[in-house]
């Protein structure tokens, strides 16, 4: 778990989501080109919007692709949330490492991402919540 300073533009983005969609906004991590919210579990709902319409207003408004995340103090389901659409068989977390059984050899490669990508993104994400050394795709 590390301390996390956010900067104005990520302060600005934040803000601008809570206006528009009235969902506590928890954290923004920034990415290639996207930004995903992570948002209290019980907002999830009311910040993605029927049929998706508040993430359409924010990718329009900032043009950029946005992905919405529910928040979890289990760290599991956090991993679970994260990893949506893709599906995880099991997620365990065993001595400061996430375990994450795939389904399938093409569900784990999605999962881990080119040149390792996705499982650092994700591996990022939650070292700002839990107590995670590694994550590993089994």
């Amino acid at each position: 778990m590390t301390r996390v300073k956010l900067s104005q533009d990520e302060l600005f983005v934040m803000s601008l989501c809570e206006r528009l969609t009235s969902a506590k906004v928890k954290d923004v991590v920034s990415g290639d080109g996207s930004l995903t919210f992570i948002i209290e579990e019980k907002d999830i709902g009311l910040a993605i919007g029927k049929q998706g319409i508040n993430v359409r207003k924010l990718e329009n408004a900032l043009h950029k692709k946005i992905r919405m995340v529910a928040f979890s103090d289990d760290a599991a389901s956090f991993v679970r949330n994260l990893l949506l659409p893709l599906q995880a068989r099991d997620v365990s977390f065993e001595n400061g490492a996430v375990v994450i059984t795939g389904t399938d050899s093409g569900q784990k490669g999605l999962i881990i991402g080119r040149e390792r990508k996705n499982l650092n993104a994700l591996k990022d994400v939650l070292r700002r919540y839990f107590k995670v050394e590694d994550v590993r795709v089994v």
